[in-house]
């Protein structure tokens, strides 16, 4: 899987040699600890020079340089080199970017190392994600039923969030963040379907059982992982790499949200534009399931809340009419208006029912009665033009 990096520049070269570290050979292993070691010196050596200097041989680097996705040592030098470059410019009071938040940061460095990894982890990713198995992944998810994501710890957040914007296209999609309702919930995917695995290592043994038991029915398996090499790559039909990496005080799993994220959010505006047209009309169809509660049509009414019940109103009205004072106190009018008629149209209706019924002296007569009939269509009208009314009313708010 290594050999999917292509390349000479790399946003993060070292951290994909940390990253694979611990899948290579004793030979690679040895390779990448003295890369690592000092990756200024080692971006200055001839091939033979690094092997004397690894206790390797010639052969042996130029196997390291393919399972790093490069052609041969030079292009992987040539990376290198504009790594140490890259990680010089970001050198601060003896303390590179890459060593993590120091004791001795102030709030300022930390926003700007923080955010600077940040950015460096979502561009590396870019460069690690597989343009076929994205694609293929978006091909599997469009003709699927039912898409499954699964993902424990910090990642079952991810699975979560992507079975969130799943939904809001229209996707029939769950997730599952533990093992035993994972493996329980197998019969809900069929041939045809896909899981979806999140797992930073892909190595977890409960992931690797859900994959399995999942791969046996004929579903497809996406893996999103940050091990270029696991036992889960092993088993994904298409995987797609992140780049994150642990610093003194942000564990790994915190680093990787980050990434993972990245990829989902990819993931989803490929699938979106597939079908923008059925894939817009389904997220107007939340985004209004959402905004109706006024009365529930606009502001969320809650028993204990202290505002009082114009500044609910006012609260949506503003979001509505972009803070326009004329077109607020229109709305206001319309809406109070309305409230107004709505609630007298209905205490004439109740006083002219139970008038009628009172003074008839038979309950069919009454029925019967013409004139009874031609007040109670009078009364149908006038609730039809209430409600064509209140529809106008509904579309003014909505536009």
């Amino acid at each position: 899987m290594l050999d999917q990096l292509k390349g000479p520049h790399r946003a993060d070269l070292l951290g994909d040699i940390r990253s694979a570290f611990s899948s290579f050979h004793a030979s690679e292993a040895a390779i990448a600890q003295t890369v690592l070691n000092d990756p200024a010196a080692v971006s200055q050596m001839k091939i033979s020079d690094l092997a004397e200097h690894s206790e390797t041989s010639v052969a042996s680097i130029v196997r390291f340089s393919k399972a790093m996705g490069f052609k041969g040592y030079p292009e992987f030098r040539m990376a290198l080199v504009g790594e140490v470059s890259r990680r010089s410019a970001f050198i601060h009071e003896g303390h590179e970017l890459e060593s993590g938040i120091t004791l001795d940061d102030s709030a300022t460095e930390i926003i700007r190392k923080i955010t600077s990894a940040d950015a460096l982890a979502i561009q590396a990713t870019a460069e690690r994600l597989d343009l076929n198995d994205f694609v293929s992944t978006i091909d599997a998810w469009e003709q699927a039923d039912t898409i499954g994501i699964v993902g424990f710890a910090s990642s079952g957040y991810v699975a979560m969030d992507l079975q969130l914007k799943l939904n809001r296209f229209g996707k029939h999609a769950y997730s599952w963040k533990d093992f035993h309702t994972a493996l329980t919930s197998v019969s809900m995917l069929k041939k045809g379907d896909v899981l979806v695995a999140v797992s930073h290592s892909g190595k977890t043994a409960e992931i690797l059982d859900v994959m399995t038991q999942f791969k046996k029915r004929g579903v497809k398996i996406v893996l999103i992982t940050n091990a270029l090499r696991s036992p889960a790559t092993q088993i994904a039909d298409y995987t797609l790499f992140t780049a994150a990496r642990e610093t003194t005080f942000r564990s790994g799993a915190t680093a990787s949200r980050i990434a993972q994220l990245t990829v989902v959010d990819c993931l989803c505006v490929a699938l979106a534009q597939r079908n923008w047209v059925g894939t817009k009309s389904a997220i107007d169809e939340s985004r209004k399931a959402v905004v109706n509660r006024f009365g529930k049509k606009g502001v969320e009414v809650e028993s204990d809340s202290k505002l009082t019940k114009k500044e609910k109103i006012e609260e949506f009205v503003d979001g509505e009419s972009e803070g326009n004072p004329d077109v607020m106190a229109r709305i206001f009018s319309e809406f109070e208006h309305s409230k107004e008629l709505k609630e007298k149209r209905k205490a004439n209706t109740r006083k002219y029912v139970r008038t009628k019924i009172q003074s008839s002296a038979e309950h069919k007569k009454f029925f019967g009665n013409f004139r009874f009939i031609s007040h109670f269509l009078n009364w149908v009208l006038e609730q039809i033009t209430w409600l064509i009314g209140l529809l106008r009313l509904a579309k003014k708010l909505l536009q």
